[in-house]
């Protein structure tokens, strides 16, 4: 996603039919209806941060109206070092999965693209603050970027993770080939990589992410960035990795930000460039991907998205526009256009997000070092009544990713 100041007008026309046909007030993106405060929950961002040992998971908790404070002990060190600049425009920093929460909400991993390692975090059920467990292990290739887990699928209780190390950093040694690595997670959440389950990929495809596929104990679907590939991988116990099927385009273009659909077989995966639209993608019974079809997106560089739980309201960001899109996806097979917001902030580079579990806010972490808090109303759509949040990072650091726990 190449990060410019560009914005594209979104045809007027298109919403407003598609607002008219499901019975939505028409460009109710300017203020969301009232609706109740949500839940209060808590989320956590990693800063990045880029000094020797300065990465950190930055903890906020949602009073339930949208208001965000820091978590106690607020930021929490990683002992690793983020992913910076260099001379790369931000293919480093285009991956989803930097942090991932087991279902508990008791355990938190964090990626240090930097230093090559994973920082295993215990979550306080009291007040949601972080304690690193053990120190960081090394991710098996350069630069870890997406982390994914199938938790309670091997004896005792154990899981595997698996990790996408993306070899995209700037600052590290070029023409090394990316490679995913499994590792098996211990009942405390500790990793052990498992021998010889490095799956190499071709120099300079930057992947991207890993996507648990839902409904399966051992598959996993990779999104390959700069490769134009969405590939299904099957673990053994031992954390060996087997591509079942590829899947791209007919037209090549890079993917990145895959979203699975909760209830129906669908992957939906934004397509950067130069196409900019959002991909449809089917498993079927063995997991493997076929190409349904594509779907406009306004602005440019669609990238990161996220989905009501209900799987009727998909959202994505379009980063160098600084606007953020809802589908309708009550039709998986054929999402359909709502709104298109603008969010504040001069120069906004809105990115990755996240859904409160209430499904009352949706948080979007902005490249300049901030979080927009969106309240969504009662058909879905999102308004940004506040001011966006200052994560306090650096000048220059870019925040990779956002989880949100209840």
């Amino acid at each position: 996603m190449q990060v410019a100041q560009t914005r594209r007008t979104l045809s007027a026309a298109l919403v407003l039919t598609a607002a008219v046909l499901l019975g939505l007030t028409p460009f109710a993106s300017t203020q969301a209806s009232a609706q109740a405060a949500g839940t209060p929950s808590k989320l956590y961002i990693e800063s990045n941060i880029t000094s020797a040992n300065g990465n950190s998971v930055i903890g906020l908790q949602n009073d339930g109206t949208g208001k965000l404070t820091k978590l106690p002990g607020s930021p929490y060190l990683t002992n690793g070092v983020g992913v910076g600049a260099g001379n790369m425009t931000d293919a480093q920093w285009d991956a989803d999965g930097e942090l991932i929460m087991n279902a508990a909400g008791t355990l938190l991993w964090a990626v240090n693209g930097n230093s090559n390692t994973i920082s295993t975090f215990s979550i306080s059920a009291t007040n949601g603050s972080l304690k690193l467990k053990g120190t960081p292990v090394a991710s098996g290739g350069q630069q870890p970027a997406g982390l994914g887990l199938k938790e309670n699928v091997l004896s005792g209780g154990q899981g595997i993770m698996m990790v996408a190390n993306k070899a995209s950093d700037p600052l590290q040694p070029s023409g090394v080939a990316p490679n995913y690595m499994t590792f098996t997670e211990a009942t405390d959440g500790l990793l052990t990589a498992n021998k010889n389950s490095s799956y190499a990929m071709p120099v300079g495809s930057s992947i991207a992410q890993v996507v648990p596929r839902r409904g399966s104990a051992t598959q996993f679907f990779g999104i390959e960035f700069h490769n134009n590939t969405v590939s299904t991988y099957s673990s053994s116990k031992l954390g060996i990795l087997t591509n079942l099927g590829s899947v791209s385009n007919p037209t090549p273009t890079p993917l990145l930000g895959a979203i699975i659909h909760p209830t129906a077989q669908y992957l939906y995966v934004g397509e950067p460039g130069p196409s900019d639209r959002l991909a449809v993608l089917h498993w079927n019974s063995a997991g493997v991907l076929s190409f349904i079809t594509d779907v406009f997106a306004p602005g440019s560089a669609i990238c990161w998205g996220a989905i009501n739980a209900a799987g009727t309201r998909l959202y994505t960001s379009q980063t160098p526009a600084s606007e953020v899109t809802v589908y309708d996806v009550s039709r998986p097979a054929s999402p359909v256009l709502l709104q298109s917001f603008f969010v504040s902030g001069v120069g906004a580079l809105p990115a990755h997000m996240a859904l409160d579990p209430s499904n009352s806010f949706l948080y979007v972490v902005d490249r300049l070092g901030s979080v927009h808090v969106l309240p969504i109303d009662s058909n879905g759509m999102v308004s940004e009544p506040n001011a966006p949040f200052s994560l306090g990072v650096p000048a220059g650091t870019v925040p990779l990713g956002v989880i949100v726990k209840p």
